[in-house]
């Protein structure tokens, strides 16, 4: 039985800088914290990505034909204004207006995310998200993406999953900017909560019929079976789920972090903090990918870590969707209600969805996107103010695990030749966007 989504839904791809443009070094473009990350692959990942900074026609064209109307791509900052700030590079703003162009020529509708976990290095040689000027220098990068893009980039997303950044760049060091400072991870999300909020109402003071969303995962958290962990639970949840969510909706921080939040940036707080985050969105661009796995922090404790659990890998659960990955798209119900209920049913944006895997599992891939988007039209049957799915990615792009062997494309890359392959996923997605049903 097919499953009809409203007419006005929104079916879309999407890509991230960092992940596919390559040109990491080119025309006037200087290092953000991935080119300069100093793990084990990633450089030689990222000089070419899956050189979209070279074919972006070619893949347009292959997503016309496809049928898919929508397109996300970020803008990496260092592209626009090499160092973070000060002088403009021209060819980058060139570069974003050919794609834009090209994108309006073949009639999708672009939409752009200004930040995805690629800040100048300039900007994190002084700190990064750790300094507050950081912000400011973002809404003047801002300013200039409204200024020079506005006139047809109407729908907006300030900072993309900005959790995952915490996480992983500020809690454990294992992506960039590489910082193990878990003692600072809230001074961190202060000040991206702030930027983000600046950013806004850039956006919206540049004009008003500007629609921005501040990119959230959602991935709520999956605890082991015992005692000890099942203790955890609130913790882990106020962590994976609320808190970036919370203060942008209702105005304060989880409460089981208020304390430590408040006595990390004690230096950091200005009087009007709260009211410039509250309410600074038009919608929620959510990534979702299914549960995340937590456990309680037993050995190499970090006596300076707020939090009182890891973020662990554990085996995949078995499922009909894959045995290699965790990705469980049966977490989507959990989070539909929880917008409803605790969040007031604000509008959503599924912006970022991806099925990373090594393997060619079209039909799982196929499964996982079919019971999300299924769960979605539930949702909006029963009130969700839900607008549309976008798929990450277009095109397999580098991933921080396996960089060049994990992939989340509709369209498949090889990585040495450049050459393209729509994938089976793509041509149900096709089906999918040209009849708007499951």
């Amino acid at each position: 039985m097919s499953i009809k989504l409203p007419q006005t839904f929104i079916l879309g791809s999407s890509i991230s800088a960092y992940q596919t443009e390559g040109a990491s070094l080119i025309d006037g473009k200087k290092e953000s914290i991935w080119d300069a990350f100093n793990g084990s692959g990633f450089a030689d990942s990222l000089k070419n990505g899956a050189d979209f900074y070279n074919r972006f026609t070619s893949d347009i064209k292959t997503m016309q034909k496809l049928g898919i109307a929508n397109f996300r791509f970020s803008i990496a900052w260092s592209r626009i204004l090499p160092d973070g700030t000060g002088n403009l590079n021209k060819k980058g703003i060139t570069f974003y207006n050919r794609l834009i162009d090209t994108l309006l020529e073949h009639n999708i509708k672009p939409s752009v995310t200004l930040y995805s976990h690629d800040l100048p290095v300039r900007l994190q040689k002084n700190g990064g998200f750790l300094n507050r000027e950081t912000c400011t220098a973002f809404a003047d990068y801002t300013g200039i993406c409204a200024n020079h893009f506005g006139d047809r980039i109407k729908n907006w997303i300030t900072i993309e999953d900005p959790l995952t950044e915490i996480e992983y760049g500020y809690r454990t060091g294992a992506m960039p900017p590489g910082v193990i400072a878990p003692e600072k991870i809230f001074v961190a999300t202060h000040n991206m909560l702030i930027a983000h909020a600046m950013a806004y109402y850039t956006l919206k003071e540049a004009n008003s019929g500007n629609y921005c969303g501040l990119g959230v995962r959602m991935d709520p958290p999956l605890i082991t079976p015992t005692k000890r962990d099942s203790r955890i639970h609130p913790n882990a949840e106020a962590y994976l789920v609320k808190l970036f969510m919370d203060p942008v909706i209702k105005g304060y921080y989880p409460a089981v972090y208020e304390s430590e939040i408040y006595s990390q940036n004690r230096l950091n707080l200005r009087p009007k903090d709260t009211m410039l985050i509250h309410n600074s969105y038009d919608y929620i661009a959510l990534a979702h990918s299914g549960y995340t796995h937590v456990r309680s922090k037993i050995v190499n404790v970090n006596i300076n870590d707020p939090l009182t659990f890891s973020i662990t890998q554990y085996p995949a659960l078995e499922n009909r969707y894959s045995k290699t990955i965790s990705y469980d798209p049966s977490a989507i119900n959990g989070i539909l209600k929880t917008l409803q209920t605790e969040y007031g049913n604000p509008k959503i944006l599924f912006a970022n969805v991806g099925y990373p895997s090594d393997n060619q599992d079209a039909q799982n891939r196929i499964n996982f996107y079919r019971d999300i988007l299924s769960a979605i039209a539930d949702a909006i049957a029963n009130g969700g103010k839900i607008e549309g799915f976008f798929v990450k990615s277009f095109i397999d792009g580098f991933e921080l695990i396996n960089p060049t062997r994990q992939r989340s494309g509709l369209v498949k890359v090889n990585f040495t030749t450049f050459e393209r392959e729509v994938t089976d996923t793509a041509q149900w997605f096709s089906k999918v966007c040209k009849n708007n049903e499951l």
